[in-house]
């Protein structure tokens, strides 16, 4: 399903721009983690 995502966006001639938004979900992502880890401990 992910690959096939990625494929219709890298085609359609975007992988920078998809690449950058991937980027930012993971960066939010960890940094949400680590702050639910820091309210937990």
């Amino acid at each position: 399903m992910f690959l096939k995502l990625f494929h219709i966006h890298f085609f359609c001639g975007q992988p920078m721009k998809f690449l950058v938004i991937l980027n930012r979900e993971l960066i939010f992502c960890t940094s949400y983690f680590k702050w639910r880890l820091n309210k937990s401990s």
